[in-house]
């Protein structure tokens, strides 16, 4: 694999456009370095992802979930399916499953 010549900044938004979900800080970094994106690596690759990821976010290419980073459809997804499976979670706990005890004591 060769390593490309791009700036972390594209390095960055290169694979928050690759990912299906949204990313960590420390994830943009791996991959920028795995996928060999940037020849200028240097010692802190996760603090250097860190400042290409609040440029991003600045200049409004991807927006952050909690402590997460995505493209704006692929939050729009994240934010729903995790509102579905809540209110899958409340609607189990609304409604218990019925079952009937027939027996007491130690076995």
């Amino acid at each position: 694999m060769t390593t490309e010549n791009l700036t972390w900044e594209d390095a960055a938004l290169r694979i928050v456009e690759s990912a299906t979900d949204p990313l960590r800080t420390t994830d943009v970094g791996e991959m920028i370095v795995q996928q060999q994106l940037t020849k200028s690596v240097g010692s802190a690759p996760t603090q250097q992802a860190s400042q290409a990821l609040r440029s991003l976010l600045k200049k409004g290419k991807i927006v952050q979930v909690g402590k997460l980073y995505a493209l704006p459809a692929t939050a729009k997804r994240f934010e729903e399916e995790e509102a579905a499976q809540e209110e899958a979670a409340e609607s189990a706990a609304a409604n218990p499953a019925k079952f009937t005890v027939k027996a007491y004591g130690l076995y």
